[in-house]
């Protein structure tokens, strides 16, 4: 895709708000498929914008693309500043959407003060960054040092971007990496992660004779961001189906397939399976999962109100299953495996130090796998975490694998731009903003070690629900973010 300033009647929802030209840019991206994996045109329409502008740009073999804007007069040798975010997205939709991501702009809708979209995520994180970046370069009358804008690709799948970043165009020594969620929050440390993978065989069998296919449903949880919302007490739809399969396991019945959740730093909000039960129990069958739907429903009334878990017939039959000995690995699994909090910070009071996510469960082929992301801060844990898990994978038969990994972020005891932005909030709110560690992924951990000597901070507008159809951005907040966000650029000479 070549630039273009059109905005299609979908994203038009937010072209009255202000501030006018964030808005804009984020109803032009909003209409660009940006899944994580999908990213070409969305790197392609940045790098036209930037030669829109006659600004210089580059993109790399990652898609990754680097835009560079001299400072406005006055700041010419002031030190230059990456502004740093992300342009995927996590691509989730409730069941009853047909929206498609590959090709249909993100239908937006505003409510009061909140940002939202029709039954699929926003993609506020982190197109607000990409927003924000775009409307400083367009700018004509808002001062700045020398800019490099750095917006990287897949970053919702393991920070794969950043790690492939080629990084030679770059001279910045600060870094306002715009992928922080709270405004007046701003972070200086955050977590490392790592994604593992349990692959376990599988076999199917031809199944007996004059069963019921039943299909289980565990649905309308809230789910989350894998980080962010992992001390919420959220229901993780994988771990819920572990204990429904346990149950009709117990009630004869045998496994054909199960499937749940859509990505792995995303808490799961469905899962699904299918099933056979002789006839004669296929009552005993559904009062099980009667009984346990309102003990689930129970436990998770605060955070889940929404839960719903069904076994009904299933209009296509199933002819094969799989033996009861590996329907009973397959349980094991669900209920062994961790997800949630696992170590809290000893030094941050609140603080979640380290975490593991069931996030998906799939079928592929022969293997039935379950996907984890998991997090620390403290680099050891995060090996031990996943240690663990290898074990727990020997132990049950099933093949250990790991994917993308990122380092943590360490504190900096000494920051100049922290300095810069603590003083400039307090000015302008009358209070001392919160400085605080992150339980997610940020790319800074990453960018520093590539980038010896950088100067980093995170900041970003309200957002809640990320990563799930519940994905809110705070209006005012943006306009607030915003502004602070220009006064800062003012203030470093």
């Amino acid at each position: 895709m070549t630039y273009t300033t059109a905005v299609p009647a979908a994203c038009q929802a937010i072209l009255t708000l202000e501030p006018a030209s964030v808005f804009k840019a984020f109803a032009q991206i909003s209409a660009i498929p940006r899944c994580s994996g999908d990213e070409q045109a969305i790197s392609d329409f940045l790098v036209g914008f930037a030669r829109h502008l006659g600004l210089f740009v580059h993109q790399d073999k990652a898609l990754n693309v680097m835009i560079k804007k001299p400072g406005t007069p006055g700041y010419e040798s002031a030190p230059t500043v990456i502004l740093q975010g992300h342009m995927d997205m996590v691509c989730e939709k409730t069941d009853t959407s047909s929206h498609n991501f590959e090709t249909d702009p993100i239908e937006l809708r505003v409510d009061g003060d909140t940002l939202t979209a029709h039954e699929t995520s926003l993609g506020a994180d982190n197109g607000i960054a990409v927003a924000y970046a775009m409307a400083i370069l367009t700018s004509k009358d808002i001062p700045h040092p020398p800019l490099e804008v750095v917006i990287t690709t897949n970053e919702e799948v393991g920070l794969v971007g950043a790690t492939q970043l080629d990084t030679t165009p770059l001279q910045g020594k600060i870094l306002i990496n715009l992928d922080a969620e709270d405004e007046g929050r701003f972070f200086v440390s955050c977590a490392g992660g790592t994604r593992c993978s349990l692959k376990l065989p599988i076999d199917h069998r031809k199944a007996d004779d004059g069963l019921i296919t039943v299909t289980l449903t565990v649905d309308g949880l809230k789910g989350g961001h894998s980080g962010m919302d992992i001390n919420q007490g959220l229901g993780n739809a994988n771990k819920l189906m572990g204990r429904a399969l346990e149950a009709l396991h117990g009630a004869g019945a045998q496994l054909v397939e199960v499937s749940g959740g859509g990505k792995a730093n995303a808490i799961p909000r469905s899962a699904w399976a299918t099933l056979l039960v002789a006839q004669e129990r296929l009552n005993e069958a559904k009062d099980c999962i009667k009984k346990l739907s309102k003990t689930m429903t129970s436990e998770l009334t605060a955070s889940d109100p929404g839960l719903s878990v069904t076994l009904v017939e299933s209009i296509d039959a199933a002819s094969t299953a799989l033996p009861q000995e590996t329907f009973q690995r397959i349980v094991d699994l669900y209920r062994i495996i961790p997800s949630g909090v696992q170590t809290m910070s000893q030094s941050i009071d609140g603080l979640v130090e380290s975490s593991l996510n069931l996030g998906v469960v799939k079928q592929e082929s022969d293997t039935l796998v379950f996907h984890c992301a998991v997090r620390s801060s403290v680099e050891s844990l995060k090996h031990e975490i996943c240690g663990r898990l290898e074990s727990l994978a020997r132990c049950m038969g099933a093949e250990f694998v790991t994917g993308s990994s990122y380092p943590a972020w360490e504190y900096q005891e000494n920051s100049a731009i922290r300095k810069i932005m603590t003083e400039t909030y307090t000015r302008m709110y009358g209070k001392a903003p919160e400085i605080c560690a992150i339980h997610a992924g940020l790319e800074c951990g990453i960018l520093g070690e590539a980038l010896k000597g950088l100067d980093m901070i995170a900041l970003g507008p309200d957002m809640r629900h990320v990563h799930s159809p519940d994905e809110t951005l705070s209006i005012g907040s943006v306009k607030r973010t915003w502004e602070f966000l220009c006064e800062v650029l003012k203030n470093v000479q």
